[in-house]
């Protein structure tokens, strides 16, 4: 959804199937550290998508890649728990191209702490970090409970905590 260094914070709206700029972050915040987006075909605990978070150059908004879980960061905010999933662009033969320093969890966590703070009753807390194996286990229930929600047609769908 959003190319690392964009300011304008991308939504999808799943109704139109397209992109649409929600806000545009303050240029006092800066531009975001690393590239944000989804995994498709999943429902997180607030009923979109599961975030993902993808390390390496910028890349355009709107583009469809295919990474390796490299961690996890814990995140909350007004709404509940919104976590999201690191990853990595992958080699040919599927291994990580980035790795998760901890400069980058540093650098990333400071973002996520400040960029709702001029979203009047918005915020955003950054407990800390999980494993490659957690990451996986969240895109797999966000998974398992989009398939759930699936057949459910025309009824609210929100992940059981």
């Amino acid at each position: 959804e959003i190319a690392r260094g964009d300011r304008r914070k991308w939504e999808l709206d799943m109704g139109a199937n397209a992109r649409a700029i929600d806000r545009v972050i303050p240029e006092s915040v800066g531009g975001y550290p690393v590239n944000y987006g989804f995994v498709p075909q999943t429902v997180s605990y607030d009923g979109d998508p599961f975030d993902a978070l993808v390390l390496g150059p910028a890349i355009d908004g709107g583009q469809t890649v295919r990474g390796v879980v490299v961690g996890l960061m814990y995140m909350v905010d007004e709404k509940g728990l919104d976590s999201k999933v690191v990853l990595s662009l992958r080699t040919a033969g599927g291994q990580p191209l980035h790795e998760l320093s901890a400069g980058d969890q540093q650098r990333i966590a400071e973002y996520f702490r400040r960029y709702k703070a001029y979203d009047i009753g918005a915020y955003s807390k950054v407990p800390g970090w999980g494993a490659v194996a957690e990451g996986v286990a969240l895109v797999d229930r966000t998974h398992a409970f989009f398939l759930q929600c699936r057949e459910r047609s025309g009824q609210p769908c929100t992940i059981d905590r």
